[in-house]
């Protein structure tokens, strides 16, 4: 099989049962690989009413049929699962060489389920799997782990694991690879916490199979010649992500102390000139990738040291902005918590951001923050908050169960600055002033994640006069084409920020794989993902479907009080007409139901 490695592996960790399962060339054309598999493989085997942390629900990984090829940035591999967080489905993508090191193992999907009797990893090596105890590992950090495990079992060994976060079901824990790489959102790191699996540890000696190699390679080295000649990437190497930053603050756009604004009056301590001046060592890319998004940072000051993987742009605006820290040391502290620990930052800074307004506004008291008293800008409360939260422990439980649960158990108005959706800690950027962005945070499939489709550029530069109806085509024009990357197991940064046509890597699919496929045909692969999460989140016990795609109160009801967006309001007749027209071309009914010529038509039902 060109381009696959053929095999699904089925890994049960209550009976111990080891099952390959050959992939099959239907699952292949309907669903091309990665996050398209992974739906299908949790719509076809999930059962209502499944239990996030009990042994039914699955912990699935899949790769792309790019995935470990020599096109640019094609390391990625998507984790999905239940959430423990949301309770819906939940979805994160990790990039790093984990990804391919499963692809040259000889297996497409690893699908993980049942429960352990003790804690214990999963050990890959080609053909051999097994499942081996993991108790001196338990209890530690994810760097610790990580490296002790790569001290036993050697480096070539690519690995994912969890910190104690994980390890204590906190709702928001994290996956992580390669000292701080996180497959970050969803909660997915409590998962496996919850199926006493520390561990994925593999090793692949076998490669992709090319139908066409000589034709791809031509393809693959044009679009990196095409990339490396662009004005741009200088810039990128530099920065990574978190050259959005000062783009961001202009436009009124960046989230700061807990979305109150969109503009950060500290923002030239944290901006990406000082990381690089003062913290940052060197870059890390990412599996085949010449944009060198990652940096590795030191931070030695009177009381500490470490080493930490970024801060990239999220973790600026949910640990530094979004907190009011305006120091990028201090940043990079909570970022390092975070890795070490085993927490999603943007989750882990939102439910940060959450206690400290709770707190200013007398709703969370002293007494019930173990005499902590969180605010804006207190970094040592914060360091001391993350350490409770991966324990349980104190304040730390409630936290740990994210911010929508945390403010229904707070009460007394907590909610109406609660900001997530459908249960996910809102990130990256402030949304109520642009509604294109608004909109597509809303019908996110898993919750507040900008990357579905990044549309705040698109609401500054180009949606005035446009139709809500070619708005809202716009947003899932932008959902197709972002899922189509995650189904090939490629990152889509080269096509969104360096301008390398998605033609490109449909024609890549081809030459791999021999299939002859259209750009057309993985529009379709990603309608069917689109409607079977919308099912899953049914299956989950949303009976109204409609009803997850609200808009944080705070973005609902409060005018933007300061910055260039200042007066700045939610325009609500507007957000419901473009939200029905989004309804309406997805073929799905009033309350956001897929209809069921739509579910026929892809094959659903």
């Amino acid at each position: 099989m060109y381009g696959y490695g053929g095999t699904i592996l089925r890994i049960n960790l209550t009976t111990g049962t080891i099952v390959k399962e050959p992939l099959s060339e239907d699952m292949i054309r309907q669903n091309i690989g990665g996050r398209g598999f992974n739906a299908a493989l949790l719509f076809s085997e999930t059962k209502e009413g499944c239990d996030p942390l009990g042994a039914d629900n699955k912990l699935i990984i899949a790769t792309g049929p790019l995935t470990g090829t020599s096109i640019p940035s094609s390391g990625n591999a998507v984790f999905s699962s239940i959430s423990p967080l949301t309770g819906g489905y939940g979805e994160a993508v990790l990039s790093g060489h984990f990804g391919p090191e499963v692809k040259y193992a000889g297996y497409d999907v690893v699908l993980i389920e049942g429960k352990a009797d003790v804690p214990s990893y999963i050990f890959i090596d080609d053909e051999k799997v097994e499942i081996r105890d993991a108790s001196a590992y338990w209890g530690k950090g994810c760097i610790q782990a990580e490296t002790f495990l790569k001290i036993s079992l050697g480096e070539k060994f690519q690995m994912v694991c969890i910190g104690p976060a994980g390890e204590n079901k906190v709702s928001f824990a994290t996956i992580s690879h390669n000292y701080g790489v996180l497959a970050g959102r969803c909660g997915l790191g409590a998962v496996m916490g919850s199926k006493n699996l520390k561990a994925v540890a593999v090793r692949g000696n076998g490669g992709v199979k090319h139908a066409n190699p000589d034709s791809f390679i031509k393809i693959s080295r044009e679009m990196h010649h095409d990339m490396v000649k662009h004005p741009e990437l200088k810039e990128w190497q530099d920065f990574g992500t978190a050259r959005w930053l000062a783009w961001a603050n202009e436009h009124g756009a960046l989230p700061t102390n807990n979305f109150y604004t969109g503009s950060f009056e500290g923002v030239e301590g944290i901006t990406p000139e000082i990381m690089r001046k003062h913290i940052v060592l060197n870059d890390r890319a990412a599996f085949a990738s010449v944009m060198a998004l990652g940096k590795y940072s030191h931070v030695k000051t009177r009381d500490t040291e470490f080493w930490v993987e970024g801060p990239n742009y999220d973790c600026l605006v949910s640990l530094g902005s979004n907190l009011g820290l305006g120091k990028i040391h201090q940043v990079a502290n909570l970022t390092y918590l975070c890795e070490e620990l085993g927490m999603d930052p943007v989750s882990a800074g939102g439910v940060l951001a959450f206690a400290a307004e709770a707190s200013e506004k007398k709703i969370l008291s002293a007494k019930k923050a173990d005499g902590l008293n969180p605010g804006f800008g207190k970094v040592d409360v914060f360091v001391t908050l993350l350490i409770k939260i991966s324990r349980r422990e104190g304040i730390g439980n409630l936290m740990a169960d994210g911010v929508k649960k945390f403010a229904a158990s707070l009460g007394k108005g907590a909610a109406e600055f609660a900001m997530e959706m459908k249960g996910l800690e809102v990130g990256g950027f402030e949304a109520r002033c642009y509604p294109v962005a608004l909109l597509a945070y809303r019908t996110g499939d898993i919750g507040g994640l900008y990357q579905r489709s990044h549309s705040v550029e698109y609401d500054i530069e180009k949606h005035k006069g446009v139709s809500e109806e070619k708005k809202a085509e716009m947003v899932i024009e932008q959902q197709h084409l972002r899922t189509i990357f995650d189904m090939l197991g490629v990152s889509e940064l080269a096509w969104s920020e360096l301008g390398l046509e998605i033609e490109r890597y449909v024609d890549a699919f081809n030459e791999v794989t021999g299939l002859n496929l259209k750009l057309d045909d993985f529009i379709r692969a990603s309608e069917r993902v689109w409607n079977m999460t919308r099912i899953l989140w049914e299956r989950c016990g949303a009976k109204k479907l409609g009803k997850l795609d609200y808009i944080p109160p705070r973005w609902e009801n409060e005018p933007i009080p300061d910055g260039p967006n200042k007066g700045c309001k939610y325009n609500a007749a507007e957000g419901e007409k473009l939200l029905a027209a989004y309804y309406r071309i997805r073929g799905w009914d009033e309350s956001g139901k897929p209809k069921d010529d739509m579910l026929k038509e892809l094959q659903l039902v």
